[in-house]
């Protein structure tokens, strides 16, 4: 039931009366996403956005506009964009970055993650084609939409690319492009164009000529790929353009010796000390491995304090954990898995479910803080890394 009073509307239901002028504040104010909302008034997350639109509330919070407190994107970084998506970095949803390399170029990964830090959600081994591979996502937010409006906005899942794509690609770019895609022989060097039309082909090589100045061409290379390939006349200033801009582990691709990967226990630690903040690295500690880098090295590493990595419980510690009052939510943010997972396991023992609350050491270090004279609420958000909502409801249930 709807009510309107004091130029406020009000839903009144069996769950709970919700103010609409209450919610848009802490849409708006205090960056809640619609879960967040949810637990803080005890609603599942279908259940809140019913209630969202049953009150004509249209604001919605992603979770990375709420983690990204500065998402200002400046014409360096923005280079950094346009260039990797020229290459292998790829949007499959308009708000989400990712970009994909062999376990080899695990150092230019890890550059790519340090210059886009503040996006950065986590990092997974996986397995390409070419053997193992490392991967970077981001949180979704919305100052990716106009990449993928530049890349993906004539209704095709693959980048298309057209004469807007890159109109403003400079030599910073460039070079993030060649690092990407690029290579050489001894005549010259090129860009690995792959599955692309030579509508698109045209489009890249006008680009060099017309704005860098350098004498290129569409190559074939195999069925329906195609190089842009720069020959002899043109790689000089071309290698003179990027140069600057060349990571150490990248400039064989001009010529100079390769270098051997570095470990990546020192990469994420590094990784984690630039963005400030536990960056997570996905994968299982006893078969991700690279030389003489391993996740259970970097657990252990003295350069990283606690750093979250995502590894699946055993059944056996899930069932001590909820069995010493723990819920299904506090076990899957400890171990970053779905709820879902613990669900199973938890019905297959017949353990109930716990009501929603804060895990037992939490709600044990609340009661210590607040024996101290004076300790106010921001005081404990403060020490406990707990939003506002959680302390209030926590001492609204003392």
């Amino acid at each position: 039931m709807l009510q309107e009073k004091d130029g406020d509307l009000f839903l009144i239901n069996k769950y709970g009366t919700y103010s609409r002028n209450e919610l848009q504040h802490q849409l708006l104010t205090s960056k809640l996403t619609v879960k967040e909302l949810g637990q803080v008034y005890d609603l599942n997350h279908s259940r809140m956005n019913h209630v969202l639109r049953l009150l004509g509330i249209n604001e919605r919070n992603y979770i990375g506009d709420t983690r990204i407190p500065d998402s200002t994107i400046d014409p360096s970084l923005h280079q950094v964009f346009i260039g990797t998506l020229m290459g292998d970095a790829y949007m499959t949803h308009p708000r989400c970055y990712q970009v994909a390399h062999s376990i080899k170029q695990c150092d230019y990964l890890y550059h790519i993650a340090g210059r886009i830090h503040k996006f950065v959600s986590s990092l997974s081994r996986g397995s390409c084609p070419l053997g193992e591979s490392i991967s970077l996502w981001t949180y979704r937010h919305v100052a990716f939409e106009p990449y993928f409006e530049r890349f993906y906005s004539r209704g095709k899942k693959k980048k298309y690319f057209h004469d807007r794509t890159a109109h403003d690609l400079e030599a910073e770019g460039l070079a993030y492009w060649f690092m990407d895609d690029g290579g050489y022989n001894k005549h010259g060097n090129y860009f690995s164009l792959g599955n692309v039309s030579r509508e698109e082909g045209a489009v890249l090589v006008n680009l060099l000529k017309y704005k860098f100045r350098i004498d290129c061409w569409l190559q074939k290379h195999g069925q329906n790929y195609f190089n842009l390939y720069i020959g002899a006349s043109g790689k000089g200033l071309f290698r003179d353009i990027v140069s600057p801009y060349l990571i150490p582990h990248m400039r064989y691709k001009i010529g100079s010796p390769k270098m051997h990967p570095s470990s990546i226990v020192n990469l994420h630690a590094d990784l984690c000390k630039v963005a400030g903040r536990k960056v997570r690295l996905n994968g299982d500690p006893e078969k991700y491995s690279y030389k003489k880098g391993t996740i259970e090295e970097l657990v252990k590493s003295p350069k990283i304090s606690g750093t979250a990595f995502k590894r699946k419980p055993s059944k056996d510690e899930i069932i001590k954990l909820l069995g010493e009052g723990y819920t299904d939510g506090d076990i899957a943010q400890r171990y970053r898995i779905s709820r879902n997972t613990i669900g199973v396991i938890r019905r297959s023992c017949g353990i109930e479910k716990q009501s929603s609350r804060l895990a037992p050491d939490m709600e044990n270090k609340l009661t210590d803080l607040f024996k101290v004279p004076d300790m106010s609420i921001l005081g404990a958000m403060k020490t406990t890394g707990l939003t506002f909502y959680k302390v209030k409801r926590w001492l609204q249930r003392r």
